[in-house]
C-alpha cells in the first residue's frame, strides 16, 4: 500500500499521527489500513488491538483487500475481537474475491 520510493517528510511521531487520523477520518481506505497497522503496532500512536481492529474493519468495508485478511487474522487470532474461526473463513474467502491469491 505505501510507495516504496515514497520520502516521508522528517516529523514527530505525534505529527504523524495527527496527519494519519486526519486522513482516515476523511475515509480513505488506505489511510484507514495503515492507521490501523501503526494502532496493531504501536507505531506513533498507542498500541491497541481493539482500535486496531475497528479500522481494518472500516477499510475492508471499504473494499480494501489487505485490510480483509488483516481482519480475517484478527478474527482467527482474538486480537481487538472475540475469537471467530467461522468469520475469519468468511474474510479469507472474501479477499481472495476480492483478488488476494495467497489464500486462494
Amino acid at each position: 500500500h505505501i510507495d516504496p520510493k515514497f520520502t516521508p517528510p522528517k516529523l514527530s511521531d505525534a505529527e504523524l499521527a495527527v496527519r494519519a487520523t486526519k486522513a482516515a477520518e476523511q475515509g480513505d481506505a488506505n489511510a484507514l489500513f495503515n492507521l490501523a497497522c501503526a494502532y496493531h503496532k504501536g507505531e506513533c500512536v498507542p498500541q491497541s488491538d481493539e482500535r486496531a481492529f475497528e479500522l481494518f474493519k472500516l477499510s475492508s468495508a471499504k473494499g480494501d483487500v489487505q485490510a480483509t485478511v488483516n481482519l480475517a487474522m484478527c478474527y482467527s487470532n482474538g486480537r481487538g475481537v472475540d475469537n471467530s474461526y467461522a468469520e475469519a473463513r468468511r474474510l479469507y474467502e472474501l479477499a481472495v474475491a476480492r483478488g488476494e491469491v495467497k489464500f486462494a
